[in-house]
């Protein structure tokens, strides 16, 4: 058990050392922003979901989500805003540009 989890945990270090934050990466403003859009949803979704929730567990489960989109989604808008790119009104009111 003990070798399975750990095995578990170094993967996941893996993955989280490996891949770079999308606003890391050389993309281009529209991609930047397409980024925050889909976190935007994502949290939107999962805030849907804890509305839904009846199960004590997933209620847990629920708020655990929202507060991971919503940190994820604040934190790609904290990076856009140091890299510079900043989205208009157009962009949150149709979630296209």
């Amino acid at each position: 058990m003990v070798n399975v989890l750990s095995t578990r945990i170094v993967g996941m270090a893996k993955r989280l050392l490996v891949e770079q934050d999308p606003v890391d990466q050389e993309l281009s403003s529209h991609d930047v922003i397409d980024a925050i859009l889909a976190a935007k949803e994502e949290w939107l979704a999962a805030r849907e979901y804890f509305d839904n929730a009846t199960d004590p567990d997933l209620i847990d489960h629920a708020i655990f989500s929202i507060e991971a989109a919503e940190r994820k989604y604040m934190y790609l808008l904290k990076q856009a805003k140091d890299k510079g790119v900043f989205l208009n009104d157009t962009d949150f009111l149709n979630g296209l540009h």
